[in-house]
């Protein structure tokens, strides 16, 4: 089972919740001003970079929670890491 589909039915016990909040995601951000957001929190994200900065642990971790965050939205959304070279190329337009 994937993890969002997992994290759904965890977070969300009321019958028919987590079927919700899957599809208002979907919802949200396959409109044309989702994309423009999912476009700058994938840059916001660091999706393109590494979360590592050499000698400071914490900033290391603080990326790598947005690395996360941005993941989750993803995964929620049915992409895939072998979708993301297609979204960084849409930052750069």
């Amino acid at each position: 089972m994937k993890r969002a589909v997992q994290w759904l039915r965890n977070a969300w016990r009321k019958p028919g919740r987590a079927q919700q909040v899957g599809f208002s995601y979907r919802a949200v951000f396959e409109t044309p001003e989702g994309r423009a957001v999912l476009l700058d929190l994938a840059k916001y994200c660091n999706v393109a970079t590494t979360s590592f900065v050499a000698g400071d642990p914490h900033q290391t971790a603080l990326n790598e929670g947005r690395r996360d965050t941005f993941n989750h939205i993803a995964e929620m959304l049915g992409l895939t890491p072998a979708d993301f070279p297609e979204i960084v190329k849409e930052q750069d337009a």
